[in-house]
């Protein structure tokens, strides 16, 4: 049996102890907050009310997070979620149907037949030569995204691929990397959604119930590199471990490592992200919509609503909400403001463009929603820098930025830590990343 620390209560770090613990290991969990889901958060409101601060579903093309859900039936928590079909696009000004689906490609005004026709195939081609379920594919590694994608034509590139992947990866898609893009592209075209119950954190939060978690309990430093035994610092006492598992986002790994940090630590590019959901007791009808804005300077979604099952959570009838989602290009502005300048500054710019007059004071409920490291930029290289991070013996990284960034990267990553301490560890589909 091996003493072992884990550094962050997200799915990552989740996964890799509780891998560890059911192996017999003694496993302890150093978690900085005072609740486990890393970037799967989840704010609850009241009965049947919640929002998922980070990521907001699961899918069929996340077949590691799927397993770990199966083996402890938590996949009864599941219920299917249609992302297909709705909202529209603002550009410049005009409102246009969003063509995010076979149905609405055909028919929309703002991409040519001739551009249609070479997207479809170009489409078909992706899914015949690109492997399934996000496998990372390196030979694209080094080339951007708009680059590798150019020849499916303009308006596919910035009417279908921009829209979808600006707002779940809040970067451009100038920084990506077609690795990135073609692995993603392939799953979303015929990927199935789902939605979990009490939200997204409930599996995480689930399994850490089971290991021994230390909340609120701030490592300091790290360290141990290359000697027989790892240690952590926290609460200004140095802990020895046999091994230690840092599943953290890359930053926050160099931060604890401090001059053993490895220098591919500090080449993970991240974009911030601000959302702000607010939400009031009506009885007008408020008909479900989304605007997703391009160029987007301040803000790049508005939805609106009444009661039911965004995509991100769960709202009560007779309760109308509003979700405001920034962009990269003002999310590292926002994040610094107090929260009334915020909420003034996206709520204005959200009121211009929706045509609608949207004030957060009239709400019960504002929460503001910030995070600093919120997903890494896969940019040219970025898997190549991360190949050549050195083995650093007790100490084994964890985190989405290893693999991919969502739920299943986070989850492959663990697994992969936590098979790295004791390969007895039964392997789990889609674990190997090359």
């Amino acid at each position: 049996m091996k003493s072992i620390a884990v550094v962050g209560a997200g799915p990552a770090g989740v996964t890799a102890a509780h891998l560890l613990a059911l192996a017999g290991h003694h496993v302890e969990v150093f978690e900085s907050h005072e609740h486990a889901g890393g970037r799967t958060r989840t704010v609850h409101f009241g009965e049947g009310h919640w929002l998922d601060t980070g990521a907001g579903w699961l899918t069929d093309f996340y077949p590691t997070a799927m397993s770990i859900l199966r083996d402890n039936a938590l996949d009864d928590h599941l219920t299917p979620l249609r992302l297909r079909g709705g909202g529209d696009l603002l550009l410049d000004g005009n409102r246009y149907p969003s063509p995010n689906s076979i149905g609405r490609i055909l028919g929309s005004r703002l991409i040519t037949w001739p551009e249609k026709i070479r997207f479809f195939a170009w489409m078909a081609m992706l899914v015949m030569r690109q492997r399934p379920n996000l496998r990372i594919d390196r030979r694209f590694d080094a080339q951007p995204a708009v680059q590798n994608l150019s020849s499916m034509g303009r308006g596919p590139l910035e009417r279908v691929v921009r829209p979808s992947f600006e707002g779940p990866f809040f970067a451009r898609l100038e920084q990506m990397n077609a690795t990135l893009v073609r692995s993603w592209l392939r799953s979303l075209s015929i990927g199935s959604f789902f939605q979990v119950d009490r939200g997204m954190d409930r599996p995480w939060r689930d399994l850490a119930a089971e290991l021994t978690v230390h909340y609120g309990a701030t490592v300091t430093a790290a360290g141990g590199a290359g000697a027989a035994r790892a240690w952590v610092e926290v609460g200004g006492e140095r802990r020895s471990f046999d091994a230690v598992v840092l599943a953290a986002p890359a930053p926050v790994c160099a931060t604890l490592l401090a001059a053993d940090a490895p220098q591919q630590l500090a080449e993970v590019p991240y974009v911030p992200h601000v959302r702000v959901y607010a939400a009031r007791h009506s009885t007008v009808p408020v008909p479900r919509s989304a605007i997703h804005v391009f160029p987007n300077e301040i803000v790049a979604t508005v939805e609106r609503g009444q009661g039911g099952d965004p995509a991100w959570g769960r709202v009560p009838t007779g309760w109308e909400w509003t979700l405001l989602c920034a962009p990269s290009a003002s999310s590292d502005q926002l994040i610094t403001l107090d929260d009334e300048e915020l909420l003034d500054t996206m709520f204005s710019e959200a009121s211009a463009l929706s045509g609608e007059r949207l004030e957060w004071r009239d709400h019960e409920i504002v929460h503001v929603v910030r995070w600093s490291h919120a997903v890494p930029v896969v940019d040219p290289n970025y898997y190549a820098r991360i190949d050549a991070l050195p083995d650093l013996g007790p100490i084994i990284f964890a985190g989405d930025w290893t693999d991919q960034p969502c739920v299943e990267g986070a989850v492959r990553s663990g697994v992969r830590a936590a098979r790295r301490i004791d390969d007895s560890i039964p392997s789990r589909p889609e674990v190997d990343r090359r």
